[in-house]
């Protein structure tokens, strides 16, 4: 599968995480400050041939804004380049500003100020390794199967892939990520998986990204299926759809898939009992281990 995406595409799409950032979504990053109200442009002076532009900047109520940048590595110059940003936005915008560098990956440390003596410079960090993707992921769907998701969780949806993983490979979080999206209100669903996707392009391996650009796409299949089910007036039209979706994985895996287990995962209707079958679907080695696992 081709997973190529155009620096054009790559900026649209990441540019959907911005819309993620607005209202109390802060709170996903762990970021004490009230909702941001806009997303503010983020293009900064020239101040060479090559022009600057920082990841977000976020309008806060008291006239204030918020830099957020997103780090995949920690370099002792990364900071100066964080204060020029930040002088060139005061001499833009003359408002207060706070910086938040978001590091992803196994950064757990790195260095938050600068004393030049007449100026001293400070950014808060925050480390996306550290939290516990998997307590953040059983929250969620707690929330999911209870009240339902809102706008609130979009944020922390989209983050997931980036979070600690305690053992869980990145298409298995991709997998409950995109499904999670699913769950979000209708005007936030394709937005947060675009920027699930945006951020696997910009911060994750370049198979990971196949990845979770692969599941993406089996989460629309799996919707579309879904969707003709329920048309159809199926009151398994869910199940149907899922074991239609795990065929389809170990078929894009292996090959052809023996009758006898075609047969098998169309026949149970346990959406739980899915959705174990599905990760082993994703995980298994071949097509034996899954006939064995799931004959047990």
């Amino acid at each position: 599968m081709a997973a190529d995406i155009s620096p054009q595409s790559h900026d649209i799409i990441f540019k959907h995480l911005g819309r993620l950032l607005i209202g109390g979504s802060l709170r996903a990053l762990g970021i004490d400050a009230p909702p941001a109200t806009a997303v503010l442009p983020t293009e900064l002076p020239q101040v060479s041939v090559r022009a600057r532009a920082i990841d977000y900047l976020l309008a806060l109520p008291d006239g204030s804004c918020m830099h957020l940048e997103f780090q995949s590595t920690a370099e002792p110059d990364d900071v100066t380049r964080f204060l020029v940003y930040d002088a060139l936005l005061y001499e833009r915008d003359r408002t207060r500003i706070r910086t938040v560098v978001i590091y992803t990956g196994a950064v757990r440390s790195a260095r938050d100020a600068i004393d030049a003596g007449c100026l001293l410079y400070r950014v808060e960090n925050v480390y996306l390794g550290s939290f516990d993707g998997s307590e953040r992921l059983r929250a969620l769907k707690q929330r999911a199967a209870s009240t339902g998701l809102t706008a609130d969780d979009a944020l922390d949806v989209a983050l997931l892939i980036l979070m600690g993983r305690q053992g869980r490979t990145a298409r298995e979080v991709a997998l409950e990520a995109v499904r999670l999206a699913g769950g979000l209100p209708s005007e936030l669903r394709r937005l947060c998986q675009a920027a699930i996707v945006g951020l696997a392009e910009r911060y994750l391996t370049e198979d990971e990204f196949k990845t979770v650009v692969e599941v993406e796409l089996l989460a629309r299949r799996v919707s579309e299926m879904i969707a003709e089910g329920e048309a159809r007036g199926e009151a398994r039209g869910e199940a149907k759809g899922e074991a239609k979706a795990i065929v389809l994985v170990l078929t894009e895996r292996f090959g052809q898939v023996p009758q006898e287990i075609v047969e098998r995962v169309h026949g149970q209707p346990d959406l739980a009992t899915l959705g174990r079958w599905m990760v082993l679907a994703l995980r298994v080695a071949n097509l034996a281990e899954f006939d064995r696992q799931t004959s047990e």
